[in-house]
């Protein structure tokens, strides 16, 4: 008797759901739990109330995960609507509401603690690179500096806990420069990055308005001073705006180590492919995030995965990007494991395939371990899970 779509993604589901998956690409301020968001409003409400009463919506605190959800969808939609455009030195609207609730030292370590431990708890992330812009969270006095130190603290506070019960979890902070902030702001960025415990330097915001060329100095500073890089780059459609192939074009010539997206490489000359070939530059595939927003992809079945992976190209993990803000009404959030299940049956990875892009993910973080815990995660889903998936997708 045939297996229907609802039974085998069910069966995916319950077989990949303890297995090890790592994130490479999710943003902290779009990655906040409702939990976290009720929380921290509550304690501003008792602790600032001044800044509370400024907070929008108002009375947050009350609102249910329902009425946030549809408030930020909305946001989104209105965003999508306006071409995704960003000011000088702007973000995002659905971004600043996020940003609202993550300009303390103890909202900040409390927000990545909650990330990492539900990541693992609910999803079995065992290796994570959570990243963010210090710039966003010192709108009330903290400097960049306390900023990255208190994301940190958080971090190694779950690392601790989680070691404690017996898991062990990798990772570490990305450091985001945004382009629609000024060079001087990249630079202070990157500066943090080399001083402090960060892993890595990346690049994002609107890039249809800000070309990645504004930032090639800074870019080729941090590839100077041996740092690890990754950039959004190609995430926008260069049939829309030219530029975006120039800024893929860069980010290859510089050698950076991942680009974020990738989407526009399926539109690149075969000369440049080559070149992300023969650099072995990883690209962190974001299927919902994508997805989400038709200008960008107009669903899985269409996702440039298929076309990465028959050109070769090294596609390290399927990230969630924002596990909040990623996604729509229609198509919902991503998850970890979410994105295996709508890898394998709607964009129609195959088992091995999908094996190779979550080895991938682990073999390109910059976290010393990481090659370590690639061939350790990378035999249990072989041993473990692989079998199985390929009987219940052959069913």
């Amino acid at each position: 008797m045939a297996t229907s779509a609802e039974e085998k993604e069910l069966a995916v589901r319950n077989l990949l759901k303890t297995a090890p998956k790592p994130q490479l690409h999710i943003h902290l301020d779009g990655s906040l739990s409702f939990d976290f968001i009720k929380s921290s409003a509550k304690r501003m409400k008792l602790q600032e109330p001044e800044r509370f009463a400024s907070l929008f919506p108002l009375n947050i605190e009350n609102l249910s995960e329902n009425e946030i959800s549809n408030y930020l969808w909305s946001l989104k939609e209105v965003q999508h609507i306006q071409g995704d455009i960003v000011s000088g030195n702007g973000n995002w609207k659905m971004f600043d509401f996020c940003n609202q609730f993550l300009q303390t030292k103890l909202d900040l370590k409390e927000a990545v603690y909650d990330l990492v431990m539900r990541q693992h708890r609910e999803y079995g992330v065992n290796y994570i690179e959570i990243r963010f812009a210090p710039k966003l969270h010192n709108l009330c006095g903290l400097s960049d500096k306390e900023v990255v130190t208190s994301t940190l603290d958080g971090f190694e506070s779950a690392k601790k806990d989680l070691s404690n019960i017996g898991v062990h979890l990798n990772g570490g902070l990305i450091l985001c420069a945004l382009r629609s902030h000024s060079v001087e702001d990249a630079k202070n960025v990157l500066k943090l990055v080399l001083e402090t415990n960060a892993l890595g330097f990346d690049i994002a915001g609107d890039e249809g308005s800000y070309p990645l060329l504004l930032f090639e100095g800074v870019l080729r500073e941090a590839k100077n001073q041996g740092c690890f890089i990754t950039v959004h780059a190609g995430e926008w459609s260069s049939l829309d705006y030219p530029t975006v192939q120039d800024n893929l074009r860069l980010a290859v010539d510089i050698g950076v180590h991942r680009i974020g997206h990738g989407l526009d490489l399926k539109n690149s000359p075969e000369n440049l492919i080559n070149d992300v070939l023969l650099k072995d530059i990883g690209v962190e595939v974001c299927l919902t995030e994508n997805c989400g927003n038709p200008d960008r992809c107009t669903g899985y079945a269409d996702h440039p995965i298929k076309y990465m992976l028959e050109n070769k190209i090294k596609v390290c993990g399927l990230n969630c990007d924002n596990t909040l803000l990623s996604g729509n009404r229609i198509i919902g959030r991503p998850d970890p494991l979410t994105e295996c299940v709508r890898a394998l049956l709607r964009v129609k990875v195959a088992p091995n395939a999908l094996v190779e892009i979550i080895e991938n993910a682990y073999k390109s973080g910059f976290q010393n371990d990481a090659l370590k815990q690639a061939v350790e995660s990378g035999k249990v889903w072989r041993e473990n899970y692989l079998p199985k998936l390929i009987e219940i997708m052959n069913e």
